[in-house]
């Protein structure tokens, strides 16, 4: 098959990671080209994780109204020239395929809905417009049997399909060594745990959440807590957060391009999210064999069914989230069984063989 992947950009985030996980996996089988849009800051953060067999295809759109139509048009040209089977589309890349959906009708299009599906839509007219072409002309793919009810229950019918996300097999990179160091450094004994958390600033990663549960946790326990994810496009927000911490044992690091080796030299992976689809970042840390302590929300149940697959607080508040680390630092965890589990069941090799089911 000749797929074609559209997303915004690939700037720092689970959607995006995941789309050039995928395209990387699809690619063994299939022609495929990987569509990115947007000039924007760190639009190209994962374009050395594409790989070389994989067609990547820039174009550099602004965010004015005259800029987004153009982009539909270059949609369009790209369709006429690469003459894909399948076109999918992404996070906002939904809003590329309206057109030229109506004019490819030998074309199969497929958009994955990433989150839950109220999340996903963010206007009324954005609700009527997916509800018109997720029911005649393009396959919505949902990330989780949650994820699925949400978007029942929003658009009275089913999606096409539901397809777990998937993550590449993690492993350390040049880094690795650096990385112990840095975070040795965090450290305030050679016993000290630590825990970290990957996400962007922003309302639905709820960090206030986590830091205000982190300073209550760290009164009684040698532990530290580090905060990788872009802050720089909501200074507001990091200034906020600045402000509610009251340890020591709190690290904000900014954006890192090797998340995986901090999972693979931490003891454990938190997420206080408010909602979710299914989180990449959750993923990446099983993989790594890094213990999960996570919000109910989304997807995020659906994955971690048990203890043996990480801890989920009762709910949103600060006595649940601490009641949670105080499990966690008390556990023997066993790592590589930690590892074994995510990886049977969420590698990406296992989600793009789905994908190419529903594709065909």
């Amino acid at each position: 098959m000749k797929i074609l992947e559209l997303i915004d950009s690939l700037a720092p985030g689970g959607g995006e990671r995941f789309v050039v996980d995928l395209s990387n996996a699809l690619s063994l089988r299939n022609q495929v080209s990987l569509v990115k849009f947007r000039d924007k800051r760190n639009a190209d953060f994962y374009n050395k994780d594409v790989e070389s067999r994989v067609k990547l295809i820039s174009y550099p759109g602004k965010f004015d109204l005259f800029s987004k139509v153009k982009q539909i048009f270059e949609v369009i040209r790209i369709i006429k020239k690469e003459r894909p089977d399948i076109v999918h589309a992404h996070l906002i890349a939904f809003n590329y395929i309206i057109i030229p959906v109506l004019i490819f009708n030998n074309i199969k299009f497929y958009y994955t809905v990433h989150n839950v599906a109220d999340r996903d839509t963010n206007s009324s007219i954005d609700l009527y417009l997916k509800k018109w072409f997720f029911k005649r002309k393009v396959g919505a793919v949902t990330i989780s049997e949650l994820c699925e009810r949400s978007f029942i229950n929003l658009f009275g019918f089913k999606s096409k399909g539901v397809i777990e996300n998937g993550c590449r097999n993690v492993t350390a990179s040049d880094l690795a060594a650096e990385t112990a160091s840095e975070i040795a450094r965090y450290k305030k004994t050679s016993a000290t745990k630590v825990y970290v958390n990957i996400a962007r600033l922003m309302e639905q990663k709820n960090h206030e959440l986590l830091i205000q549960s982190f300073n209550e946790f760290a009164k009684e326990n040698d532990a530290v807590l580090l905060i990788i994810g872009d802050y720089e496009n909501n200074m507001i927000l990091k200034e906020k957060l600045d402000q509610l911490i009251t340890t020591d044992a709190v690290f904000f690091l900014g954006t890192k391009n090797n998340v995986g080796d901090y999972l693979l030299l931490t003891d454990f992976f938190c997420l206080s999210s408010k909602w979710e689809g299914l989180p990449i970042s959750l993923l990446e840390a099983g993989i790594c064999g890094t213990f999960p302590i996570c919000t109910p929300v989304g997807g995020i149940p659906d994955v971690i069914i048990n203890e043996a697959w990480g801890i989920l607080t009762k709910d949103l508040t600060v006595a649940s989230y601490v009641e949670a680390l105080e499990r966690s630092f008390k556990l023997d965890t066993n790592r590589e069984e930690v590892r074994r589990r995510y990886t049977e069941r969420y590698l990406m090799s296992i989600c793009a063989d789905k994908y190419e089911q529903i594709f065909k």
